[in-house]
């Protein structure tokens, strides 16, 4: 359970930092920002959903449920969309 418990909260770290710095990234162009969105999705959700539905039994029985499971499946593909995003400077 500690190895685990290291993982889940390794990734935890490691999605917040990239999130962080990829919050202050902007792609203008519709067609690649979606592109972006999708990859990074095909590849980030599908494994995530495993590991979660192996693991979070183990994980999330003790006194605080949701200490390393920060985030379901659905709040990371809504942080993924967040990314990218073009505000214009007219």
């Amino acid at each position: 359970r500690k190895a685990l418990k290291l993982r889940f909260k390794n990734f935890n770290t490691l999605f917040k930092e990239t999130h962080r710095t990829q919050m202050m990234w902007e792609v203008p162009d519709l067609e690649l920002r979606t592109k972006l969105h999708q990859s990074i999705l095909d590849k980030l959700i599908p494994p995530y959903r495993n590991f979660l539905g192996k693991f979070r039994s183990l994980i999330d029985r003790g006194k605080q449920p949701g200490k390393y499971i920060m985030y379901s499946a659905e709040q990371l593909e809504a942080k993924v969309l967040g990314l990218f995003s073009y505000s214009s400077y007219l």
